[in-house]
């Protein structure tokens, strides 16, 4: 017996009523307090739902996309066939996130896949160059050249199984990156297991 089910809401009303005007055993009694009972606890049922649907959590359905709605507008939107757990990832990691920078990007793939990206940006010094015989930090790789600057390249993993990521895609991962990224930048992305 569970707290608002018929069973508990047809216990709490008979324990109402005086032991004294009924018997223990009273059939005709138990039908007539049956219909409030039920009703009670359609509307307890109701009410349970209506809070599930009221937080991220523990929303689901057609009230996941109307909390994205609220949220994000038409810019986040459920792709079709996409689960709730992959929509709520996503919801979550669009949230209050830091952007445009590389821990932004770092921290929403971890969030989401529980797993740490490798970054390396072509025009970041500690990613593309070494100290040179001279003792000068300019020996670079070809990636320095104009035509690669506002560029990144990305290496994200996906969920390990069984983790509580397990239901995010690679097109959640990539949504993630495209809302974090810098406006007017490149990011080449590739997905391993």
């Amino acid at each position: 017996m569970a707290t608002g089910d018929l069973a508990d809401v047809l216990r709490r009303i008979r324990r109402q009523l005086p032991d004294s005007w009924f018997p223990t055993v009273s059939p005709n009694l138990d039908a007539a307090l049956h219909g409030p009972a039920f009703a009670l606890s359609e509307a307890h049922a109701q009410v349970a739902y209506a809070e599930a649907q009221a937080r991220i959590a523990t929303a689901t359905g057609g009230w996941l996309d109307l909390i994205a709605w609220d949220f994000f507008g038409g810019r986040l939107r459920r792709r079709p066939g996409q689960s709730d757990a992959s929509f709520r990832a996503l919801i979550i990691a669009s949230l209050l996130r830091e952007r445009a920078t590389r821990p932004a990007m770092e921290k929403v793939l971890l969030d989401i896949t529980g797993r740490a990206p490798i970054i390396t940006e072509p025009g970041r010094a500690s990613d593309g160059l070494a100290w040179d015989a001279y003792g000068g930090y300019d020996v670079g790789t070809p990636w320095l050249e104009p035509h690669l600057r506002f560029q990144a390249f990305v290496t994200a993993f996906r969920p390990l199984p069984g983790s509580d990521q397990e239901g995010v895609t690679d097109a959640d991962i990539l949504e993630a990156i495209n809302v974090v990224k810098p406006a007017a930048t490149k990011v080449w992305v590739r997905i391993f297991d």
